[in-house]
């Protein structure tokens, strides 16, 4: 009887370390050959400023931001309502947007509302369009969020959601914060 005991022991440890070491193999296989999913999204008056808003709506802990221009209001409300329900928002803007009362205005009703807003491009121009959410999405393209980009202009802009690419886009964020004024 304890024969048997010790046998069924160890058939249960060589079973759990079969197991065990064939998730750490899956999630490891799973964790480097990602396979990014990725949605299109085009304007004039299409699905652009809906995709924008839906993505800013389901962010839970950050939203960064570059975007060379911003001047479409309801982005701009939706970036305050995530600010209000707990989310991290930070943004970038080229300098260009805050030597125009157009644009700059909205840099500063962001500030006003708690949001770090910097501009860069003062050597350069910051030419960006992106915004990385939650560490595992990111909003790139074409598209400026204004009403011309919306309502007047061709563009387009790709959602990817994928933690491995967010990060790239993170480290480029940090690197273009850094490298951006506070006024």
């Amino acid at each position: 009887m304890g024969m048997e005991r010790l046998v069924f022991s160890r058939k249960k440890r060589i079973i759990f370390i079969i197991i065990f070491v064939s998730l750490v193999i899956t999630g490891w296989v799973v964790a480097r050959y990602e396979k990014p999913v990725v949605t299109v999204h085009f304007s004039p008056n299409r699905d652009a400023q809906e995709a924008v808003i839906q993505e800013l709506k389901s962010a839970k802990s950050h939203i960064y931001l570059a975007m060379f221009y911003l001047s479409n209001l309801q982005i701009v409300d939706e970036l305050v309502a995530a600010k209000e329900r707990g989310v991290e928002v930070v943004a970038v803007f080229d300098d260009s947007q805050r030597k125009s009362f157009r644009f700059f205005r909205h840099g500063v009703s962001l500030r006003m509302h708690g949001i770090p807003v910097r501009y860069g491009g003062v050597s350069y121009k910051m030419h960006s369009k992106f915004a990385v959410i939650d560490g595992d999405k990111v909003i790139t393209g074409s598209y400026n969020w204004t009403l011309s980009a919306e309502e007047k202009n061709v563009e387009d802009f790709v959602i990817i959601d994928s933690r491995k690419v967010a990060n790239e886009y993170e480290r480029q964020f940090v690197g273009i914060w850094e490298s951006s004024e506070n006024p």
